[in-house]
Protein backbone atom coordinates (compact mmCIF):
# COMPACT_ATOMS: atom_id res chain seq x y z
CA UNK A 1 0.00 0.00 0.00
CA UNK A 2 1.12 3.15 -0.63
CA UNK A 3 1.18 5.49 2.65
CA UNK A 4 1.28 9.30 2.40
CA UNK A 5 1.81 11.60 5.51
CA UNK A 6 0.28 15.19 6.08
CA UNK A 7 -0.55 17.50 8.66
CA UNK A 8 -3.79 19.82 9.17
CA UNK A 9 -3.29 22.30 11.35
CA UNK A 10 -2.34 20.30 14.62
CA UNK A 11 -3.42 16.84 13.31
CA UNK A 12 -1.15 14.32 12.06
CA UNK A 13 -3.27 12.12 9.18
CA UNK A 14 -1.98 8.63 7.60
CA UNK A 15 -3.31 8.73 4.24
CA UNK A 16 -3.56 4.76 3.19
CA UNK A 17 -4.32 3.78 -0.65
CA UNK A 18 -6.40 0.68 -0.65
CA UNK A 19 -8.93 1.37 -3.44
CA UNK A 20 -10.51 4.28 -1.46
CA UNK A 21 -8.77 7.47 0.43
CA UNK A 22 -9.51 7.17 4.15
CA UNK A 23 -8.03 10.38 6.32
CA UNK A 24 -8.59 9.00 9.97
CA UNK A 25 -6.65 10.66 12.93
CA UNK A 26 -3.36 8.20 13.71
CA UNK A 27 -3.33 7.31 17.18
CA UNK A 28 -0.17 8.58 18.60
CA UNK A 29 1.78 7.48 21.25
CA UNK A 30 2.04 9.61 24.22
CA UNK A 31 5.73 10.72 23.92
CA UNK A 32 4.96 12.53 20.04
CA UNK A 33 7.41 15.34 21.25
CA UNK A 34 10.09 17.00 19.47
CA UNK A 35 12.91 15.18 22.07
CA UNK A 36 15.73 13.47 21.34
CA UNK A 37 14.31 9.91 19.68
CA UNK A 38 18.07 8.25 20.97
CA UNK A 39 20.13 10.70 22.48
CA UNK A 40 21.46 13.80 21.28
CA UNK A 41 23.73 12.96 18.14
CA UNK A 42 22.23 9.50 17.89
CA UNK A 43 21.09 8.08 14.73
CA UNK A 44 17.33 6.79 14.99
CA UNK A 45 17.54 3.28 16.53
CA UNK A 46 17.93 0.27 13.92
CA UNK A 47 17.83 2.79 10.73
CA UNK A 48 19.88 1.11 8.00
CA UNK A 49 21.56 4.83 8.04
CA UNK A 50 22.80 4.59 11.03
CA UNK A 51 24.59 1.17 10.01
CA UNK A 52 26.00 2.44 6.73
CA UNK A 53 27.18 6.59 7.54
CA UNK A 54 30.32 5.20 9.38
CA UNK A 55 30.89 3.21 6.15
CA UNK A 56 30.76 6.52 4.07
CA UNK A 57 32.85 8.63 5.71
CA UNK A 58 35.49 5.76 6.29
CA UNK A 59 35.44 5.25 2.71
CA UNK A 60 35.67 8.87 2.11
CA UNK A 61 38.64 9.53 4.16
CA UNK A 62 40.23 6.94 2.99
CA UNK A 63 40.04 8.54 -0.65
CA UNK A 64 40.67 11.71 0.75
CA UNK A 65 43.89 10.23 2.11
CA UNK A 66 45.28 8.84 -1.36
CA UNK A 67 43.57 12.53 -3.56
CA UNK A 68 41.20 10.54 -5.02
CA UNK A 69 38.16 12.31 -4.01
CA UNK A 70 37.89 16.51 -4.53
CA UNK A 71 39.63 17.38 -8.17
CA UNK A 72 39.86 21.15 -8.46
CA UNK A 73 39.27 22.86 -11.35
CA UNK A 74 40.07 26.82 -11.40
CA UNK A 75 37.31 29.09 -13.21
CA UNK A 76 36.26 28.07 -16.43
CA UNK A 77 35.09 30.10 -19.37
CA UNK A 78 31.70 29.41 -21.21
CA UNK A 79 32.40 26.39 -23.08
CA UNK A 80 29.62 25.07 -25.49
CA UNK A 81 29.04 21.23 -25.77
CA UNK A 82 30.69 19.79 -28.66
CA UNK A 83 30.88 16.42 -29.14
CA UNK A 84 29.91 15.25 -25.92
CA UNK A 85 31.41 17.44 -23.89
CA UNK A 86 31.79 21.08 -22.83
CA UNK A 87 35.88 21.62 -21.44
CA UNK A 88 36.69 18.65 -19.26
CA UNK A 89 32.49 18.12 -18.40
CA UNK A 90 30.09 16.11 -20.22
CA UNK A 91 27.16 17.21 -21.58
CA UNK A 92 24.13 16.58 -24.07
CA UNK A 93 22.54 20.11 -25.19
CA UNK A 94 24.03 21.64 -22.22
CA UNK A 95 26.49 24.59 -22.57
CA UNK A 96 28.90 25.76 -19.92
CA UNK A 97 28.48 29.36 -18.95
CA UNK A 98 31.02 29.05 -15.93
CA UNK A 99 32.86 27.04 -13.46
CA UNK A 100 33.71 28.13 -9.58
CA UNK A 101 36.03 25.97 -7.67
CA UNK A 102 35.47 25.31 -4.31
CA UNK A 103 38.35 27.34 -2.68
CA UNK A 104 36.95 30.09 -4.84
CA UNK A 105 33.55 29.51 -3.05
CA UNK A 106 35.64 29.90 0.68
CA UNK A 107 35.40 26.20 0.82
CA UNK A 108 39.05 25.66 0.96
CA UNK A 109 40.02 22.47 1.69
CA UNK A 110 36.57 21.18 1.67
CA UNK A 111 34.41 19.18 -0.86
CA UNK A 112 30.80 20.15 -1.81
CA UNK A 113 27.24 18.99 -1.01
CA UNK A 114 24.23 20.12 -2.28
CA UNK A 115 22.93 22.99 -3.86
CA UNK A 116 19.64 25.22 -3.69
CA UNK A 117 18.67 28.65 -4.72
CA UNK A 118 17.08 32.25 -4.15
CA UNK A 119 15.34 34.93 -6.30
CA UNK A 120 15.40 38.12 -4.47
CA UNK A 121 12.05 39.34 -5.03
CA UNK A 122 13.12 42.83 -5.00
CA UNK A 123 16.28 43.52 -7.23
CA UNK A 124 15.91 40.17 -9.07
CA UNK A 125 18.97 39.06 -8.72
CA UNK A 126 19.28 34.92 -8.72
CA UNK A 127 21.54 33.72 -5.86
CA UNK A 128 22.91 29.94 -5.32
CA UNK A 129 23.65 29.06 -1.89
CA UNK A 130 26.11 26.00 -2.19
CA UNK A 131 26.74 23.71 0.60
CA UNK A 132 30.10 22.06 1.81
CA UNK A 133 31.59 20.52 4.33
CA UNK A 134 32.75 23.48 6.01
CA UNK A 135 29.27 25.87 5.49
CA UNK A 136 27.56 27.17 2.42
CA UNK A 137 28.75 29.67 0.06
CA UNK A 138 26.39 32.44 -1.79
CA UNK A 139 26.90 32.79 -5.09
CA UNK A 140 24.81 35.79 -7.32
CA UNK A 141 24.72 33.66 -10.78
CA UNK A 142 22.38 36.49 -12.21
CA UNK A 143 24.31 37.06 -14.75
CA UNK A 144 25.22 32.71 -15.89
CA UNK A 145 28.45 33.61 -17.10
CA UNK A 146 29.82 35.66 -14.74
CA UNK A 147 29.15 34.41 -11.21
CA UNK A 148 29.72 36.53 -8.19
CA UNK A 149 30.97 34.82 -4.73
CA UNK A 150 29.02 37.18 -1.78
CA UNK A 151 30.00 35.51 1.06
CA UNK A 152 30.30 32.51 2.94
CA UNK A 153 28.52 31.42 6.09
CA UNK A 154 30.43 28.50 8.01
CA UNK A 155 29.20 25.63 9.77
CA UNK A 156 27.15 26.09 13.03
CA UNK A 157 29.36 23.03 14.67
CA UNK A 158 31.90 20.97 13.15
CA UNK A 159 32.54 20.07 9.68
CA UNK A 160 30.42 17.47 7.54
CA UNK A 161 29.75 15.40 4.14
CA UNK A 162 26.12 16.36 4.57
CA UNK A 163 24.47 20.21 4.55
CA UNK A 164 21.44 20.78 2.94
CA UNK A 165 19.37 23.83 2.69
CA UNK A 166 15.99 25.23 1.66
CA UNK A 167 14.51 28.46 1.48
CA UNK A 168 11.23 30.59 2.61
CA UNK A 169 10.26 34.29 2.64
CA UNK A 170 13.95 35.39 1.74
CA UNK A 171 15.20 33.03 4.35
CA UNK A 172 17.92 30.28 3.93
CA UNK A 173 17.00 27.16 6.69
CA UNK A 174 20.68 25.11 6.76
CA UNK A 175 20.75 21.56 8.12
CA UNK A 176 23.79 18.96 8.56
CA UNK A 177 25.13 15.45 9.70
CA UNK A 178 27.64 18.04 12.03
CA UNK A 179 26.58 16.78 15.74
CA UNK A 180 24.81 19.73 17.44
CA UNK A 181 24.10 21.71 14.42
CA UNK A 182 20.45 22.28 14.44
CA UNK A 183 18.80 24.72 11.92
CA UNK A 184 20.77 27.80 11.02
CA UNK A 185 18.76 30.29 9.77
CA UNK A 186 20.06 33.07 7.48
CA UNK A 187 18.54 36.48 6.29
CA UNK A 188 19.02 36.03 2.79
CA UNK A 189 18.46 40.12 1.85
CA UNK A 190 21.33 40.99 3.84
CA UNK A 191 23.28 40.04 0.32
CA UNK A 192 21.82 42.74 -0.84
CA UNK A 193 24.82 45.10 0.50
CA UNK A 194 27.54 42.55 -1.08
CA UNK A 195 29.09 43.29 -4.10
CA UNK A 196 31.58 40.05 -4.18
CA UNK A 197 34.90 42.16 -3.89
CA UNK A 198 35.76 39.93 -1.27
CA UNK A 199 34.14 37.23 0.30
CA UNK A 200 32.67 38.26 3.24
CA UNK A 201 32.10 36.13 6.23
CA UNK A 202 28.10 35.69 7.15
CA UNK A 203 26.53 35.46 10.19
CA UNK A 204 23.42 33.82 10.72
CA UNK A 205 20.12 35.36 12.20
CA UNK A 206 19.34 32.31 14.52
CA UNK A 207 19.66 29.03 15.25
CA UNK A 208 17.02 26.50 15.92
CA UNK A 209 18.30 24.00 18.34
CA UNK A 210 15.36 21.55 19.03
CA UNK A 211 17.97 18.94 16.55
CA UNK A 212 21.02 17.94 16.58
CA UNK A 213 22.42 16.15 13.82
CA UNK A 214 20.00 15.87 10.58
CA UNK A 215 20.82 14.42 7.21
CA UNK A 216 18.11 16.72 5.00
CA UNK A 217 15.20 19.19 5.39
CA UNK A 218 11.97 19.98 3.08
CA UNK A 219 10.04 23.09 2.93
CA UNK A 220 5.92 23.74 2.31
CA UNK A 221 7.31 27.41 1.44
CA UNK A 222 2.66 27.81 1.28
CA UNK A 223 2.14 26.72 4.74
CA UNK A 224 5.84 28.13 6.15
CA UNK A 225 6.21 24.67 7.32
CA UNK A 226 10.01 23.09 7.84
CA UNK A 227 10.27 19.27 7.77
CA UNK A 228 13.83 18.39 8.88
CA UNK A 229 14.09 14.90 8.09
CA UNK A 230 16.68 12.16 9.22
CA UNK A 231 17.36 13.92 12.02
CA UNK A 232 18.46 12.71 15.96
CA UNK A 233 14.79 13.45 17.18
CA UNK A 234 11.12 11.72 15.97
CA UNK A 235 12.50 8.43 15.06
CA UNK A 236 14.54 10.51 12.50
CA UNK A 237 10.97 10.67 10.66
CA UNK A 238 9.54 14.16 10.17
CA UNK A 239 10.61 16.89 12.64
CA UNK A 240 7.96 19.88 11.78
CA UNK A 241 9.41 23.06 12.74
CA UNK A 242 6.60 26.67 12.39
CA UNK A 243 9.29 28.97 10.29
CA UNK A 244 6.56 31.93 9.78
CA UNK A 245 8.58 33.49 12.20
CA UNK A 246 12.07 33.34 11.25
CA UNK A 247 13.48 35.00 14.31
CA UNK A 248 12.06 32.35 16.30
CA UNK A 249 11.11 29.06 14.78
CA UNK A 250 9.03 26.39 16.80
CA UNK A 251 8.57 22.99 16.80
CA UNK A 252 5.47 22.07 15.69
CA UNK A 253 5.46 18.18 15.93
CA UNK A 254 6.77 14.87 14.81
CA UNK A 255 5.64 11.98 12.66
CA UNK A 256 8.06 8.71 13.63
CA UNK A 257 5.42 5.54 12.86
CA UNK A 258 7.59 4.96 10.15
CA UNK A 259 10.99 5.61 11.33
CA UNK A 260 13.98 6.96 9.63
CA UNK A 261 13.18 9.18 6.51
CA UNK A 262 15.92 10.00 4.19
CA UNK A 263 14.28 12.68 2.35
CA UNK A 264 10.81 14.46 1.56
CA UNK A 265 8.77 16.73 -0.42
CA UNK A 266 6.34 18.54 1.34
CA UNK A 267 3.08 20.53 0.02
CA UNK A 268 0.03 21.93 -0.03
CA UNK A 269 -2.20 20.52 -1.99
CA UNK A 270 -3.63 22.40 -4.76
CA UNK A 271 -4.56 19.22 -7.17
CA UNK A 272 -8.47 17.80 -8.41
CA UNK A 273 -9.27 16.17 -4.89
CA UNK A 274 -11.23 18.67 -3.53
CA UNK A 275 -11.50 17.20 -0.47
CA UNK A 276 -7.89 17.65 0.29
CA UNK A 277 -7.83 21.28 -1.21
CA UNK A 278 -5.10 23.30 1.18
CA UNK A 279 -4.04 20.22 3.15
CA UNK A 280 -0.49 19.95 3.65
CA UNK A 281 0.86 16.69 2.16
CA UNK A 282 4.55 15.09 2.70
CA UNK A 283 5.91 12.33 0.48
CA UNK A 284 8.38 10.76 2.45
CA UNK A 285 11.34 8.25 1.24
CA UNK A 286 11.79 6.07 3.95
CA UNK A 287 14.50 3.32 3.82
CA UNK A 288 11.64 0.47 3.10
CA UNK A 289 8.69 2.44 2.07
CA UNK A 290 7.24 5.56 0.26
Amino acid sequence: ALHIVFTSDSEIFEVGFRGLWDNQPIDLPPDNTCQESGGLNKMARDSIMAKVMPIKVAAREECNVYGNCTIERGILETTVCSGGMAGTFPCNNVDLLAHVSLSDLGCNGAEGNDLWGWTDPVTGSEIAIMGCTTGTSFVDVTVGSSPIVLGFLPTRTSSSLWRDMKVHNNHAYIVSEAGNHGVQVFDLTTLRDLDGSSIVTLTALTAYTGIGRTHNIAMDEIRGFAFAVGSTTCNGGLHIIDVNNPNEPVCAGCFFSDGYTHDAQCVTYDGPDTDYTNQEICFCFNEDTL
